[in-house]
């Protein structure tokens, strides 16, 4: 009697170990090609402000990766348009539309 006490307390405490590494995702999600990829939707939302929104949207949209991705995605998208807003403003200027 007293080993199967044993043995479900080593399979409860298994149980404890799994679920308590599965609640640290944070340790996959900082991983250098997770960081290079934001960056170069930063990159792409201060140089080609199209192509960083687009960028951006995909990024939100993906649901099997990273949290870090759905993370920075709306401040790619934010820096984007807010990019292309001051973009459009300067050629308006420039070309005396306003």
């Amino acid at each position: 009697m007293k080993e199967d006490n044993f043995d479900t307390e080593l399979i409860h405490e298994k149980e404890k170990k799994d679920a308590v590494g599965a609640a640290e995702p944070e340790e996959d999600e900082l991983t250098l090609t997770n960081k290079i990829i934001v960056a170069i939707g930063y990159i792409f939302s201060i140089i080609l402000p199209v192509v960083g929104l687009v960028y951006g949207i995909i990024l939100l949209m993906l649901k099997n990766e990273p949290q870090i991705y759905r993370k920075h995605a709306p401040y790619i998208i934010i820096i984007s348009i807010i990019l292309c807003f001051i973009i459009a403003l300067i050629e308006m200027l420039y070309y005396h539309i306003i």
